[in-house]
């Protein structure tokens, strides 16, 4: 089923069970039917799909977005999300969000030590250097104190992403 040249509207969120604060799935409608975006590398969307059967457990993490005007179409600029509460959902393009989410780390700094994987994550999506190191930091102070050596390799992973947004700047 080809949806180029249909308009999907934005009408809830994916929460995951261990956010927020967390990065959230834009879920969209069209004939009372869900749809996710799927975007290519770019950052534009070239495809809705059904998401896969929810459990339960899975659909009371769903945030209903009332009245929203946002739609969008395959070959638009994907929407991105992140849930700092579950009553405030920040969205937006890619780059307005990464703003949004340097701001909310800067305000609250004790998120990189409480929720230091979650700052890795927030911080290499926002391309910040500074408050990604410290979350790096953080998160091998954490590793220091328990045997996680099966997500050593994701520590890893955050490193290089330091390091390419360093030689970036």
């Amino acid at each position: 089923m080809s949806n180029n040249n249909q308009h999907f509207r934005l009408a809830e969120f994916f929460i995951p069970s261990y956010g927020p604060p967390c990065f959230a799935i834009p879920i969209f409608v069209r004939n009372k039917k869900l749809f996710i975006q799927k975007t290519d590398e770019d950052g534009f969307i070239y495809k809705f799909w059904p998401p896969t059967a929810l459990s339960e457990r899975q659909k009371e993490r769903i945030i209903k977005h009332p009245s929203s005007k946002i739609a969008k179409m395959v070959g638009d600029t994907a929407l991105a999300a992140f849930a700092i509460t579950e009553a405030k959902i920040v969205n937006s393009h890619q780059h307005d969000l990464k703003k949004e989410i340097k701001d909310f780390l800067e305000r609250d700094p004790s998120i990189i030590e409480s929720k230091p994987f979650l700052s890795m994550e927030a911080a290499a999506y926002a391309g910040d250097a500074e408050i990604l190191r410290a979350a790096i930091k953080s998160a091998e102070r954490l590793l220091e104190k328990q045997d996680c050596s099966d997500i050593e390799g994701e520590l890893e992973s955050y490193k290089n992403d330091l390091r390419k947004i360093e030689a970036n700047q």
